[in-house]
């Protein structure tokens, strides 16, 4: 094999490898809804419609991180940051259990409450509030 045939492969493998922690990764997720949304003026605007039980994760344009809506038993919402304010890892959720950042071992309850560090603060907690049939989320 050449230099040439052996750097394709090599990348072309590099390349199928690197789509494996993705199609993972979502899967582990298949509890929850994902969307995608660009603020207007500071607000994420949500269709109560497009939430679906459990959380919904939203891919918010312009923000560093995901934000995750959950429903209370009060039938109010939260909206959370999902990173970590310790180094701003990233944050997995498991319905019922809460969060946890793979970086450092943070744990957070599904308030996003610091439960364990080395993380000193809560998750951030957007003010989100139901008007209409739209759950407004304040993003800035």
């Amino acid at each position: 094999m050449d230099r040439r045939s052996f750097l394709r492969s090599a990348c072309q493998a590099c390349a199928a490898a690197a789509l494996v922690p993705v199609a993972v990764s979502l899967e582990g997720c298949s509890s929850t809804n994902k969307l995608t949304l660009a603020p207007t003026d500071g607000v994420l605007e949500v269709p109560l419609t497009d939430l679906r039980p459990g959380a919904t994760v939203i891919h918010a344009k312009g923000l560093s991180s995901k934000v995750i809506v959950q429903q209370r038993t009060d039938g109010t919402y939260s909206a959370l940051a999902m990173n970590c304010p310790h180094k701003n890892g990233p944050v997995k959720f498991k319905e019922g259990d809460g969060f946890t950042c793979d970086w450092h071992g943070s744990t957070f309850d599904p308030n996003g409450k610091v439960l364990k560090g080395p993380a000193k603060q809560d998750l951030k907690n957007y003010p989100a509030e139901v008007v209409g049939t739209t759950l407004r989320i304040r993003v800035a």
